[in-house]
């Protein structure tokens, strides 16, 4: 099956001779597949995670979430594999330190994954660097994490402010969005909360942006700053929404695309 999206929100770019190269695809935009089955549908697949996947995964006490790691990485080498075209566990992933953002070894293309409850969302893109999140107020960990996020080392001044004007219920539905989008950002420049805070960029509160916002970095470090583009999206009868950040050359025809990829 090539990837071309079940439930599309805007159109592929790259077609050639009628056929679509998935490559080609990703220079003017940024596809993102969207998979909530069962975590025993890939883990039936698990014979192509190599044993570098099987050791991180042990750092997960709880079995459940041991398993959640391992699903991910299945999925994300069965989308790879056929963008690359070659097998899932020939995909030619880069050595990588505890904690480091995941990459190719010859960086054909950027990618991100994210999971919260049961869904895994993988984007991917070419020529910048791209983060991705998801969250969802019915997962257990969502909702650990961010129940002890004080607001004050989450937002930034103006957050704050639109926050202040908000009910205890509104706040809980925009921390969430807030927070999806400062993680899909920090996930990008792939240095973690403590290189880049929370407080240092502003994503605003809404319930969703412009099919064209872009935001600004408000203090960023050395070697963060530069063309920004965030795309959101809330997931329809869920209490899921997702976020996507690029960073570098500007999609010249942005768009998301959600797609439910067959194992």
């Amino acid at each position: 099956m090539d990837p071309v999206g079940r439930r599309p929100l805007g159109t592929h770019a790259g077609m050639r001779g009628g056929r679509l190269n998935p490559l080609q695809a990703l220079d003017n935009s940024v596809h993102v597949y969207l998979d909530d089955r069962p975590v025993s549908a890939w883990l039936g697949q698990a014979a192509c995670l190599s044993a570098a996947d099987l050791l991180r995964s042990s750092a997960y006490r709880r079995l459940g979430d041991r398993d959640d790691y391992l699903a991910g990485r299945v999925f994300l080498r069965t989308v790879l594999g056929r963008y690359l075209s070659c097998r899932p566990q020939d995909v030619p992933f880069a050595s990588a330190a505890t904690g480091s953002k995941p990459m190719l070894k010859d960086n054909t293309l950027s990618f991100n994954l994210s999971r919260a409850g049961s869904y895994r969302l993988i984007a991917l893109t070419r020529g910048r660097e791209v983060g991705a999140d998801i969250e969802t107020r019915r997962d257990a960990r969502a909702e650990r994490t961010l129940g002890a996020l004080p607001y004050d080392l989450a937002l930034d001044d103006r957050e704050r402010s639109a926050f202040d004007r908000l009910t205890e219920e509104e706040a809980k539905d925009a921390f969430l969005n807030v927070w999806t989008r400062k993680e899909a950002v920090i996930k990008a420049t792939g240095l973690g909360l403590g290189y880049l805070p929370p407080t240092s960029f502003h994503v605003g509160c809404t319930a969703a942006l412009p099919a064209d916002g872009t935001f600004r970095l408000a203090a960023p470090p050395v070697g963060v700053a530069g063309s920004w583009q965030l795309y959101v999206a809330s997931l329809p009868g869920t209490q899921a929404t997702l976020a996507v950040a690029l960073r570098g050359r500007p999609c010249t025809v942005p768009h998301l695309e959600t797609n439910l990829l067959p194992c």
